[in-house]
């Protein structure tokens, strides 16, 4: 939230070179190309999981043997994406 109050303290002096305000969107849209691509991570191993576990026990889920064990998974975890 300090890149907003940035951007606000900007729109307060209309005469300053807008170079801070490029620069605070343009990390903006890092982070959120950052996320699209966590996210996108996530549907592909959430998608994984349930193609191997359509029904049968807990015991012998595919999902819940995942979530137990993150070796399990194809791609790495990036928790402050997801959480975001």
């Amino acid at each position: 939230m300090a890149a907003l109050a940035d951007l606000l303290d900007l729109a307060g002096h209309p005469e300053a070179p807008c170079a801070h305000a490029d620069r605070l969107a343009e990390a903006r849209l890092q982070d959120v190309r950052r996320r699209i691509a966590a996210l996108q991570a996530l549907e592909v191993e959430l998608e994984r999981m349930l193609a191997g576990c359509r029904s049968g026990t807990v015991e012998s889920c595919a999902v819940m043997e995942s979530l137990a064990d993150h070796a399990q998974c194809i791609g790495p975890h990036d928790r402050t994406a997801l959480n975001g």
